[in-house]
């Protein structure tokens, strides 16, 4: 493959991956607004919103640090949660309930759609081509993968900074 094509295959991935690693730290700093928007998602069961609230943010930054390292499970990580959130935001339109599309945490500016759907479909598949551009797994990979891994460890752990919120998975959300 030209020199130029692979460069441009990798901003692809970095995009996606700095994509993904911004909507987590964002997710982080607004988790609760976060959580309580996951409570509007059809067919969610209310009891998974607080522990969807807090492993979709650290799953997005495994996604992202794996991308990063151009690893083929990031690309696999971010195609599949990208699909998945088109089809949050299809279900979401079909069901006519306005759910507040907290993506990138803070406050909501927009409800899932058919847009939304489409953006994330749109950004899958510029994760899809990200695969092109990602290497045959070899022992490079196996050591980035090693420090993604202790990377995440890391960020599910800084979740003890929310301990209270973590207790408080079995309690009615105000």
């Amino acid at each position: 493959m030209p020199v130029v094509a692979t460069q441009l295959l990798g901003v692809c991935t970095d995009f996606i991956g700095f994509l993904f690693l911004s909507s987590s730290v964002l997710k982080w700093m607004a988790l609760d607004r976060f959580t309580q928007s996951l409570l509007l998602v059809p067919y969610l069961p209310h009891r998974l919103a607080r522990p969807i609230g807090v492993l979709l943010p650290a799953a997005e930054a495994l996604t992202a640090l794996l991308l990063i390292v151009r690893s083929g499970w990031g690309t696999f990580l971010a195609v599949s949660m990208l699909l998945l959130f088109a089809a949050v935001a299809v279900v979401a339109h079909r069901t006519k309930q306005a759910v507040p599309c907290n993506c990138f945490g803070g406050e909501a500016t927009e409800f899932l759609s058919l847009k939304t759907a489409v953006r994330n479909l749109c950004l899958a598949a510029v994760a899809a081509l990200g695969a092109l551009a990602a290497d045959r797994p070899s022992v490079l990979d196996a050591i980035y993968g090693l420090i993604a891994l202790l990377m995440f460890a890391a960020i599910v752990s800084s979740a003890s900074n929310h301990r209270e919120y973590l207790r408080s998975f079995g309690a009615p959300l105000r």
